[in-house]
């Protein structure tokens, strides 16, 4: 819920989806069997699908893309506990940071804009407002970047496996029995 021009407005995103390069990735020890994880990550590509604007005024739009870091690497950091459930590494995720500066990103414009509800609602004029209203406020993508790391850290989860780590211990461990 927001507000353009004086008007109340209800703004609902849908289907966001992200893909860009990670660059670098630093992982350092912390106390309280934590890990510290910080992605550098590049050319990300945010597109979301479609906009649903209604209140005084009434329009859909779609797709719109929004690039960050495309001049510099973006950190992104977080802290995860490494833990065993069912025989599988989790990681639990504690903290998260990350900070958009104003000078690494872009927003463009919608590819299409239908509007209706008002005699001055303009497809330019809620492209616009769109892409103005992400500029003012890059809160809005780093919360949706902050909310798309416990995904990240499934996808991370579902490639560890312990099972080499046993096999590696079977194969170096100078005793037959009483492995740990």
């Amino acid at each position: 819920n927001t507000s353009a021009e004086g008007m109340a407005i209800t703004v609902q995103l849908r289907g966001i989806s992200y893909r860009g390069r990670v660059t670098r990735a630093v992982i350092e020890p912390r106390t309280g069997n934590r890990i510290a994880i910080t992605l550098a990550v590049r050319d990300v590509n945010l597109v979301i699908n479609r906009t649903n604007i209604w209140g005084e005024i009434s329009a859909t739009a779609g797709p719109l893309r929004i690039v960050l870091g495309h001049r510099a690497d973006l950190p992104i950091s977080f802290e995860v506990e490494p833990v065993i459930e069912d025989r599988r590494l989790r990681l639990k995720l504690h903290t998260t940071q990350f900070r958009l500066p104003r000078d690494n990103w872009s927003v463009g414009y919608p590819q299409w804009v239908n509007t209706s509800g008002g005699l001055f609602v303009t497809e330019d004029r809620v492209s616009s407002g769109l892409r103005n209203g992400f500029y003012s406020d890059p809160g809005r993508i780093e919360r949706e970047v902050v909310a798309a790391v416990p995904s990240m850290l499934e996808q991370l989860e579902d490639r560890l496996t312990l099972e080499p780590i046993d096999r590696i211990i079977t194969n170096l461990w100078p005793l037959p029995v009483y492995q740990p």
